[in-house]
Order: structure tokens, then sequence, then C-alpha cells
């Protein structure tokens, strides 16, 4: 699925940005003598697009560019545009008109049109269907020396691909990104941007809906984002890998995020499916460039399910609310394990992330106070508070304190029982542990007072689970 985002996501993108590059020696004015120049340009972006990474686009041929002067803009053509994804397949747009416009104060308003319908071929060289764009805004603005992308209105709509033969459909009802600066350094960008998506679906040739989105939306707003950092990190995740820790120290100063999900369903090549009815979330990231960051995250959902190899319903929250918040947190530690958690589910890489970050946090006495957490399903319940600090004196790096409520522990442990298998059994067992530790109160709920105290012992409710673990070890 992420192949068909990009086809229509990234293709658009990069025809705006290949045939609105400029040169500073131009003049503001559209002329012959400018069009030549733009023509110059652009046939030498075409060029090194054929040579980028394997893990990104390319133009499988540099096609002839005509520019001609128009007034007071350029009139560009591309005919027969090729881009090839990773993986072989080829996308062609048959002739690609732009319109460019020199700006006053330098700087280049640039607007594209793609024809219809787009070719798609397989990697066999196939001609596997048509993708077609019932709606479309393609609009961006270039600094004056044609290198940097200041701003863009970028809009899909009534995306749909029809296959030659076979099952399988994709179809996309809008989808749109803007980019609005507010400041440009060099290759420091500061400003919000906003993405939206709206009805996403995904079948295969069998008839099942691998991918359902009913809407997305996310809002950010970033401060001194290197976009060259940014680059390597998200050609990162393009190509499935981790984001070297490198790639993402100093990628920005500060990150905000606002996320929505509605109506996410998911099912994967091993038979692994996923339902997510709402998502809301709220990222902020302050002072990323020293050791005294600061970290709100606010997250709410429902309706979440799973099912197939490794997932067990009842350990799943079908509803959680979460909110919490760090100081003093080291920035850099920080936004890697952020970008590595966002592109890999290798839990080998996510702990080796984590115990870098903290580490990190010991050294600089981060704090942590989650202020609210409810998790539930049909089984169980579990709401709780804890402040913790970290600090390089305690043995364990980190001392503090939670208050932790269970509902429904019985119900949990006969649900896993039911499963079968020995993680059930191993999982069961830890349940049986943790249900003898509880203080016993009405309906069915135990409470555990958590410490992790400087000495680097953990009680939970006045008992030294250290001591309890040795018991249970003989």
């Amino acid at each position: 699925m992420r192949q068909i985002i990009r086809l229509i996501a990234r293709p658009a993108l990069a025809l705006a940005l290949l045939a609105g590059a400029g040169t500073t020696a131009m003049a503001q004015t559209a002329s012959p003598a400018g069009a030549a120049g733009l023509q110059a340009m652009i046939q030498e972006r075409l060029t090194a697009a054929t040579r980028t990474e394997p893990d990104q686009f390319r133009l499988e041929r540099v096609p002839e560019v005509e520019v001609t002067a128009q007034g007071d803009r350029y009139a560009v053509t591309i005919p027969k545009l090729r881009v090839l994804t990773a993986d072989g397949w080829l996308l062609e747009a048959p002739l690609v008109e732009v319109e460019v416009i020199p700006e006053a104060g330098g700087g280049w308003q640039v607007e594209a049109e793609i024809p219809q319908p787009l070719s798609v071929f397989s990697e066999r060289g196939f001609r596997a269907g048509d993708l077609t764009l019932g709606q479309q805004k393609l609009r961006a603005r270039w600094s004056a020396d044609g290198y940097l992308l200041t701003a863009a209105d970028l809009s899909l709509g009534k995306v749909a691909f029809t296959p030659m033969v076979g099952g399988g459909a994709f179809s996309l009802g809008s989808f749109s990104l803007k980019l609005e600066p507010k400041s440009i350094s060099g290759e420091s960008w500061t400003g919000l941007f906003n993405l939206t998506l709206a009805n996403l679906s995904w079948r295969d040739p069998a008839g099942v809906q691998r991918l359902a989105v009913g809407n997305l939306s996310v809002k950010g707003d970033a401060t001194s984002l290197d976009l060259t950092r940014f680059a390597h990190v998200a050609r990162a995740w393009r190509g499935g890998t981790v984001p070297a820790a490198n790639q993402a120290e100093r990628m920005a100063n500060a990150l905000k995020l606002d996320v929505n999900l509605t109506g996410f369903r998911e099912v994967r090549d091993d038979g692994r499916a996923t339902k997510l009815d709402n998502a809301t979330g709220k990222l902020s990231l302050t002072n990323l460039e020293g050791d005294r960051a600061g970290l709100r995250l606010d997250w709410r959902h429902s309706g979440l399910d799973r099912r197939g190899p490794d997932a067990n319903p009842a350990l799943t929250p079908a509803s959680a609310d979460l909110s919490l918040a760090g100081e003093r947190m080291p920035g850099q530690p920080l936004l890697t394990m952020i970008t590595l958690y966002a592109a890999s589910e290798d839990e080998a890489a996510r702990k080796a992330a984590w115990n870098r970050l903290s580490d990190a946090m010991a050294r600089a006495g981060s704090q942590i106070s989650i202020t609210r957490m409810d998790m539930q399903n049909a089984t169980s319940a579990a709401s709780g508070t804890g402040d913790f600090r970290f600090g390089s004196q305690s043995p364990r790096g980190v001392t503090g304190q939670a208050d932790i409520t269970m509902r429904g522990i019985d119900r949990l442990i006969a649900a896993v029982n039911a499963t079968g298998g020995a993680k059930a059994t191993g999982t069961a067992i830890a349940l049986y542990a943790l249900q003898g530790l509880g203080q016993p109160a009405d309906g069915g709920t135990h409470r555990y007072e958590v410490r992790l105290m400087p000495d680097g012992r953990m009680l939970v409710n006045g008992a030294d689970m250290a001591s309890i673990a040795g018991m249970m070890g003989r």
C-alpha cells in the first residue's frame, strides 16, 4: 500500500519541483532568453532525476522539454514523463503542462496539470491499468535560485486505479498537502503544514480489503526544520529502513503535531488485521537542540482491535486516554527514538533506542509526569498516574512513584488462558502474581502503589519485588 500512496502523492510534488526550477540569472519577466535558461535548468534537473538512489523515485529517461515565453509567464511542456518506483513499477504521464511565473521580489510561482489518465505498468513491463485523477490542484512557490520549496498547495480528488485484468481496486476521495512558511534561512524551514486524506480504499485481486481510511488529518508546526536531515529520515522511511541516529540529530528545534484518524482498517500479508475506529493525538516537542527539551503528549483512541499471529484481544486496549509531560529531556535522543518508532516495528531496535534515551535522561536529570492513563477493553481496565525523576544516583537510573487501579483481572486471566500456548501460560502466571500483590477493593478492582526507591528497589504495595522474584525462582 505504501507504493500506491507514493504513486499519488510523490510524483505530484516531484513534477512541480522539476518544472519549477529557475536560475538566479533569469529576468523577473518572461523573455526568450529567460525561456532558454529555464529550459536548460529543467533539462539538467531531469537528467539528475534519472540517477537518484535505489530507494527513491527516479525518471526512466530524460524527456525533451519545451519552454516558451507567454506574456508575464513561461509555458513548460514535458512529454512522456515516466516515473519508476524502487520495485520496478512505472507511472507514465503522456504530457505534463506547467506555468512558471517570475515574482517581483525573486522566486517563482508554479502551477502544473497532470493529464488523464496515467498509465501504470507492472515490474514485468505489462500495462497494469490506469490511474485517473478526477480533481487536481498543483501549486507551489520556489525561491529565486529554484532550490527551496517555500510554499505548496497540492490537492487530488476522486483518484481511482482501474486494473486492465483481474480484480482489485484502489480509490481515494481526496488528498491535500499545504506548506505555509513563516521564515526560511538557508536549509532551515519554519512554518505550518497540513495534510488531509479521505475515503481511501484498497482491495486486492481476491476482493479482500487490505487497507481503508475514513479520514486522516495531520496538522503541524515546525521550527528550524533542517530540510536535508529531514530528507535523509524520510528516505529511510520510504525504503522501509530505520533512520540512523545521526540523521535525526539537530533535525529541528521544535515540532508540534495534531493528528486525527477515523475508520482505519488494515489486513497484512501474514494475516494480521487491525481495526481502529477513532484516534486523536497531540505531540509537542520544544527546545530540541539541548538537554532541556520539553515534551507533551495527549492521546485518545477507541475501537481498537487486533487479530492474527501473536495478537491477543484480551491484552489489546480497545480504548485508551493518555496524557504525559516531560521536562529537562535530552532533545536529540528523544527525537531519534520518535523517528525510529515511526519507521520500524523491530523490537530490538526500539529497545536499543529506549536504552539510549533513558541513559541520556539520567544524565540530564529528566522528569516525566503521567497525569492521566486510562485503558480498557471488554475484559478489563486499568487507570493510574505517576511521577518519575531520572538520575545517575539510582542503580535503576530512575526514582518515582505510580498509583494504579486495575479492574477485571480474573476475567483477563481467563481470557488469556483461553488462547492457549506457552506464551499465554507465561502471561497468565505473571497476571496471577500481579493479582496477588494487589489491594482488593470494591467491584473486583485491585490497587497498586508502585515505588522506585533511590537504592534501586521496586516496592509494590510495600513488597520488595526482588525478594518475590527470588522466591518464585526457587
